[in-house]
């Protein structure tokens, strides 16, 4: 976050709010086109069920819950207004990666690297590598409680279908087919599992008194 909020520091100078005006210019109704794939932003909110199963209950994470949900939120936020800011709309629409686009857009003098969307990419696999180890974990943990295998087991099961799926786009038009997937199982996983889960535990439990 302070390597992503420095570059965002040094672009203030190429920044024009009168590109985002008017705000709401046509209604709500763009906004809600464009939920399903805004949600792809904050797909992994889920693991947070996660986190609920396996904390210590004595232990109050629900300020930890709603700080790291806020805390992208804002990021997000802040990261739309100053690309739409810096771009135009128009560009955003044209451009495949519109924040890497923004970066390239302007030059800071003094400093040992001009171009920063370096830092930015290297931030970027960072957080790859975070969300791969915490879904990684979360998947062979969650294959223990419902096979009663071994967690190191389901770990090197669990290798072959990442490779397979990493393997699966070939080009950048699979990897927006994939997102697109993943945006329409968004609900089905953060809402209707859930609920389906409670139904089942509950009628479960009430079969056994």
């Amino acid at each position: 976050m302070v390597v992503v909020l420095f570059i965002y520091s040094m672009s203030f100078k190429v920044v024009d709010l009168m590109n985002i005006k008017p705000i709401l210019g046509y209604g709500l109704q763009p906004i809600l086109k464009g939920f399903s794939a805004g949600q792809l932003s904050f797909f992994g909110i889920e693991l947070v069920l996660f986190l609920y199963g396996m904390t210590d209950k004595k232990l109050n994470i629900n300020k930890g819950v709603l700080l790291g949900c806020f805390i992208p939120v804002g990021m997000y936020v802040l990261t739309y207004i100053l690309v739409v800011s810096t771009l135009t709309i128009d560009e955003v629409t044209s451009v495949t990666w519109p924040t890497i686009s923004f970066i390239q857009s302007f030059e800071v003098q003094g400093i040992f690297v001009e171009r920063l969307e370096l830092f930015l990419l290297v931030t970027w696999i960072l957080q790859f590598f975070t969300t791969h180890m915490l879904y990684f974990y979360f998947a062979a943990k969650s294959m223990t409680h419902v096979f009663h295998n071994r967690f190191s087991t389901n770990l090197i099961i669990l290798v072959p279908l990442i490779f397979l799926l990493a393997n699966y786009a070939k080009d950048l038009g699979d990897v927006f087919i994939f997102s697109d997937l993943l945006g329409f199982a968004f609900p089905v996983v953060l809402i209707i599992l859930p609920f389906a889960t409670f139904f089942v535990y509950g009628l479960e439990r009430r079969m056994r008194t």
